[in-house]
């Protein structure tokens, strides 16, 4: 998690999961959490998933009702019909909002200079070495066949080309440090993020706000029992990006890749949000932080939520809470995460192990 400049700031709903954390028998939460669990379980069998994405919005719109977190109703929207990946962009219900203004360039204009793009992309691509070419067209296959991008035979008049590439990233926060290849579409190039404004700068939860809430609840617990422990878990979204649908009815959002077997290149439409395109940023972390206070309201765990990463603390004889929250978010609305990521890991219990003192 990024960390933040000055003092780090725990709003009432967080606090309010702290004093649950640190404060209610294992034994009882645990109840708690499991009655909360049934109930939307069986609320989820009843409810047949319908919408533009991997979360089951209708049953998520019922939950946030019950749980009286209101002002989604624009992310829900966008859930249910695709998120639009151009114009003014933002959730002033879920973010503060930022000065006002408009994109740089309008839609039209993005769609005249596209013929430019696509002899730009095209170039690029070809420049790319033989190695690199294989693992773009990998990439196309591995979404194509997963239904995240769908092959056009000629590309429409709102056509708007993404190169795909490749970054290579290090995981030096792993045991193991190792080299992650990630495909990037390159929204800067296509100019769609210039098309594109944030009216809601996001803001999430860094890695001091972390610390701040694994300290209170230490101090909180260790007031009452000086003898409690806590571990941190943390979850790994999977897919993160391709897990929401961007809308493509104004403006064709296409991957330009190279197919290296023929050396032709292809045109597929990217039905899913995609990595290199601004709005993505600011659609990705409003329901991910919207279902962050889903668990701190329903299973009263205090969750952060950074990009695809999440982390809470629990009492370290609590056996359920991850698999509770998993629970929650992957088996009844429907997101997914990478299980192997999933982990209880360091322990804790003095505040004093996570953070200064204020």
């Amino acid at each position: 998690m990024p960390v933040a400049k000055g003092m780090t700031q725990i709003d009432d709903e967080m606090a309010a999961a702290i004093e649950n954390c640190a404060t209610t028998p294992v034994r009882e939460a645990q109840r708690m959490r499991g009655e909360f669990l049934t109930r939307w379980r069986k609320r989820s069998s009843q409810l047949s998933p319908r919408g533009a994405g991997s979360c089951h919005v209708d049953l998520l719109d019922e939950m946030l009702r019950d749980l009286g977190i209101r002002g989604a109703d624009a992310l829900l929207n966008h859930l249910r019909t695709g998120c639009p990946m151009s114009g003014v962009v933002g959730y002033e219900e879920i973010y503060s909002p930022g000065p006002p203004g408009e994109p740089e360039i309008t839609e039209e204009e993005l769609l005249r200079r596209q013929p430019n793009v696509l002899t730009r992309s095209k170039q690029a691509i070809r420049a790319e070495s033989p190695a690199n070419k294989e693992a773009i067209w990998s990439s196309v296959r591995k979404e194509l066949e997963a239904g995240f991008v769908v092959e056009l035979r000629n590309p429409p008049a709102n056509a708007v080309y993404l190169r795909r590439f490749m970054v290579r990233q290090v995981k030096s926060d792993e045991p193991v440090p190792r080299v992650k290849e990630r495909a990037c579409d390159d929204g800067r190039m296509a100019l769609i993020n210039k098309a594109v404004r944030m009216a809601t700068p996001v803001k999430l939860d860094t890695a001091d706000v972390y610390a701040e809430v694994a300290r209170r609840v230490a101090h909180r617990a260790t007031t009452r029992d000086p003898g409690a422990a806590f571990k941190s878990m943390g979850l790994d979204h999977k897919e993160a990006y391709r897990q929401l649908r961007a809308r493509n009815d104004r403006l064709c959002r296409c991957v330009v890749a190279e197919d290296p077997s023929t050396g032709r290149v292809r045109f597929f439409r990217m039905e899913r949000l995609s990595f290199g395109e601004a709005a993505a940023v600011v659609h990705y972390n409003a329901i991910w932080k919207v279902l962050a206070r889903v668990v701190r309201r329903g299973l009263k765990l205090p969750l952060c939520q950074s990009y695809d990463d999440f982390a809470s603390p629990c009492p370290a004889n609590d056996d359920t809470a991850l698999t509770d929250v998993l629970e929650l978010l992957q088996g009844i609305l429907h997101t997914s995460f990478n299980e192997d990521k999933t982990s209880e890991g360091h322990s804790f219990r003095s505040p004093k192990d996570v953070g200064p003192q204020d």
